[in-house]
């Protein structure tokens, strides 16, 4: 192989940089707001315990957040101690930057403290370059969180093996 031989491959390298940079930067200006917006109208239009959490704290790695808020539920533990109520995290829908700039849409499932269940804890609903993201496809992934949750508040009872020791 020659030096000359390379020219291509350092073009083709240079122009996925440059899609990575578009992609950020449109996530920057128009993505992050229109899902946080789009999130918000949505736990505004229909009352559930859930909230938009944008995270920060990582540049180029930030997400916006739909999520469900904790409980107590009827499981509860008796003993000489008294009452022992088993908290249940809520789901979260998470819209987040992958490090090239495309957006991972993933569903984390709720989780009751101290329970095994036999199922995953996060599921990658999609990866989309945030150019194709619009208010259609973020109503579209919420209604498949909630059918989620819902399967998952079902299947739940059924497939839980026991207490972690």
């Amino acid at each position: 192989m020659k030096l000359e031989d390379l020219k291509d491959d350092v073009l083709s390298y240079k122009r996925t940089q440059e899609e990575i940079k578009t992609k950020r930067e449109l996530w920057h200006t128009h993505t992050k707001n229109l899902i946080s917006e789009t999130l918000r109208k949505i736990t505004k239009t229909y009352e559930l315990d859930w909230d938009v959490l944008i995270v920060e704290s990582t540049r180029n790695q930030e997400g916006v957040n739909l999520t469900f808020g904790n409980s107590f539920n009827s499981i509860y533990n008796l003993d000489e101690a008294g009452k022992r109520n088993y908290a249940k995290t809520g789901g979260n829908l998470v819209f987040t930057q992958a490090y090239n700039g495309d957006v991972f849409i993933i569903l984390l499932s709720p989780n009751i403290n101290e329970y095994e269940s036999t199922q995953d804890s996060q599921k990658i609903l999609g990866k989309v370059n945030p150019a194709k993201i619009d208010e259609n496809l973020i109503v579209h992934h919420v209604s498949l969180f909630l059918t989620e949750l819902a399967e998952w508040e079902n299947i739940k009872s059924t497939s839980v093996v026991g207490f972690k020791n």
